[in-house]
Order: structure tokens, then sequence, then C-alpha cells
């Protein structure tokens, strides 16, 4: 079971969205676009279906869009900053020689505590913690990362990149697989592995993972949550809460208060503040 004991979202820059988080474990998750996660404060046992490993304050490490994974430390909670920057801000970090796939896929796991991970939890820190401040040192992160020279598989991209177009268009709808096959000509389980193969994922979960997507941008844009809900085509209010819970380890009313207390913030230096989580993009566009 998730079990998280403190979370706090803080918006920055248009493609990165923070939370500083306190927790003892995380089931099973995935996210839609890539997660690099700062240690603060104790250890952990990590794994995806990557790799594993254990990680202790001052270590950092990255998961790819919809890796799976888990992980967390049962005997004490474990504090940690966790940033979500958008495909396009990874991509912008690549080497200009990997820049030619459609998603970069990072082949690191952990990053031991060093200048770059230093220099990152710095930044983030209470004191010094501005949106360019941290915007610089994660890309000094990044930058110290290293990609798959291969991106995303090649197999099957063109019927993968109309199911998920399809499923971004009409993730309102019921969606169920063999009609997506059927849109892209192709074979029911043959589709499924493709599309497997190439996003890590099932049909079914790509879609839940954008309704998820549309509706955390609905609450960054201020709706209530059971219009949140609706608009993201989920059945009511408590299909979201499940869902958003499996994502983030807290509930989408977590979300909105800190949006609103942000909004207020802003509102009352007499400036604007907008609410922008990063883009959620197409997988293989």
């Amino acid at each position: 079971m998730t079990l998280v004991e403190s979370c706090k979202f803080i918006f920055g820059s248009p493609d990165l969205l923070r939370a500083r988080a306190s927790a003892r474990h995380f089931d099973l998750h995935l996210h839609d676009t890539f997660s690099v996660v700062v240690l603060t404060k104790g250890s952990a046992s990590l794994q995806s279906r990557r790799w594993s490993n254990s990680v202790h304050a001052g270590d950092a490490f990255v998961f790819n869009p919809f890796e799976v994974h888990m992980g967390g430390n049962p005997q004490h909670p474990v504090e940690y900053e966790v940033l979500y920057p958008s495909w396009r801000f990874v991509s912008d970090c690549c080497p200009p020689a990997d820049r030619k796939f459609a998603l970069p896929v990072v082949r690191t796991d952990v990053l031991r505590r060093c200048d770059a991970t230093e220099a990152l939890i710095d930044a983030l820190s209470e004191k010094t913690g501005g949106a360019a401040s941290v915007d610089t040192a994660l890309r000094k992160f990044m930058q110290s990362c290293s990609f798959e020279p291969d991106g995303i598989p090649a197999i099957g991209v063109t019927a993968v990149r109309a199911a998920c177009q399809l499923i971004d268009e009409r993730y309102m709808s019921p969606l169920r697989t063999d009609a997506l096959a059927s849109h892209v000509g192709l074979h029911k389980s043959h589709f499924v592995r493709i599309f497997h193969r190439v996003t890590g994922i099932a049909p079914q979960n790509y879609l839940r993972q954008v309704r998820v997507a549309r509706a955390r941008g609905q609450i960054c844009a201020g709706a209530e949550l059971s219009e949140a809900a609706q608009l993201a085509g989920f059945c009511d209010q408590a299909h979201l809460t499940r869902e958003f819970r499996k994502v983030y380890g807290v509930t989408p009313g977590r979300l909105m208060r800190d949006v609103r207390t942000t909004l207020d913030k802003g509102r009352h230096r007499g400036g604007s503040c907008r609410s922008q989580i990063g883009d959620h993009a197409n997988p293989v566009q």
C-alpha cells in the first residue's frame, strides 16, 4: 500500500512541476513524463522494470515516462524532492546527436552524490529554490546523465502514434482495445504487443494516464474536482481520486489546495501566477 506522510506541489517554469514529500512506500505506479527524484533525508530500496538499487540522502535518480516503479523504506519515512520535466525540457538536455529521436530514453539509473546532485539539492532548498536556479541545476543534472542511442524503438511506431493520437483526442469516451487495434489496422493481440514494446504499458493503462494528466491540467487551471473528473473522462470524482493516488500517492484534493495557495499568493503580491505543470505529449509523436 502506498504510504505518503506529506506532499506539497510547487510550480516553477511552464515545463516543470515539482513536489516536496515524505513517504514510507510507493506501490507499483508510473508517470506520463520524466521523474527526477532527489533524496534529501533517509535511504530507500527502489525497483523499476529497468533497474533496482538502494539510494541514500544526496543521491538522485531518474524514471523514464511510463516506467513502472516502486520502493520505499518501511522502517523510516524518506524525504525527497521530485521534479517532473516535460519531454521538451529533457530533449533539449540531450546531446545533439540524440535529438533525432521522438522521445529520448535516459539510461542512467542512480547518480550518486556529486557536484550535479548537490547543486540540484541547493537549488531546491527553501531559501534558494527560485525557478531559474532550479531550471539551471536540473539541466546540469540531466546533462550528466547518459541516454539510450536508439531512443524509442522504430517497430510499430506509426501504428502506436495513430493509436495514441486517437486516445489523446477521445480520452473522454470509452475506448476499447479492440477498437484501437481496428483503428490502426492491426489484430488486437499484435497491436497490444507493439504498443507495449513502444510505450512500456498496455493501451488501457495509457488511456488512464492520459485521463489523469488531463484532470491534473484541469485542476491546475482552477477546476473543481468533480468538474475535472468529468472533463477527463472519469465516471466520478471517486474514480479520479483512485487513479490520481496511484500516480502521485496523494489525492487530487492535495493538488487543488496547493494550486489555490499558489494563486492566492500571486494575487496578494499583485502579480500573476499561471499554474502550469508541463505538457502531456504523445510519447511517439
